[in-house]
């Protein structure tokens, strides 16, 4: 039995240790402080990507403004009407992975009356197959698709990396002297 409390009392102290010694996790390792920018974080495909890559008629894993057009208007006959934003969902999730996806509905809908028509519809994708097409010759290739993801690294202020928190630390929480 004097066993088993000595061994309760250990573990206890050892969870009361641990919790008390966690580290505040406001300021960045002291290591990561002065490391400038932040570095590449990995390499994705925007959601219409996506759906610019199914309208590859050809399959030579390029684009062209012509299978834009043609693929444009498949998608549009899918519809049965000009689509509401209810009616959008569907085409959303499975043209694009999701109804959150970007472009969404609103995107699409130029004059925001609540339905989109074949005109806004194929307008918006001209508009997002033009930003896509990085070289400006008329065509989307697969690695015109990708996009680098920088992670975030800490908060900026002033050009610098900041490691406080939320204003600079200094007046909050009580300590130190008061903001100016």
């Amino acid at each position: 039995m004097k066993l088993r409390y000595t061994l309760l009392g250990a573990s206890t102290l050892i969870f009361l240790t641990a919790c008390s010694s966690t580290p505040d996790r406001r300021d960045p390792p002291p290591d990561r402080q002065s490391r400038g920018p932040a570095q590449n974080s990995g390499v994705f495909v925007k959601p219409v990507g996506l759906l610019f890559a199914s309208m590859d008629a050809n399959g030579d894993m390029i684009i062209s403004a012509e299978e834009l057009d043609i693929g444009t208007n498949k998608q549009w006959s899918s519809f049965d009407r000009n689509p509401s934003a209810a009616y959008f969902t569907d085409w959303s999730e499975k043209s694009l992975g999701s109804t959150d996806a970007f472009p969404t509905f609103l995107s699409f809908d130029g004059d925001l009356n609540g339905v989109v028509t074949e005109l806004e519809f194929s307008d918006r994708l001209r508009q997002e197959f033009a930003t896509m097409d990085k070289n400006k010759d008329g065509q989307v290739t697969r690695s015109e698709m990708l996009v680098t993801f920088e992670a975030p690294r800490g908060r900026q202020r002033g050009g610098e990396q900041s490691g406080r928190g939320r204003g600079g630390g200094e007046g909050e929480r009580g300590g130190g002297r008061p903001p100016r």
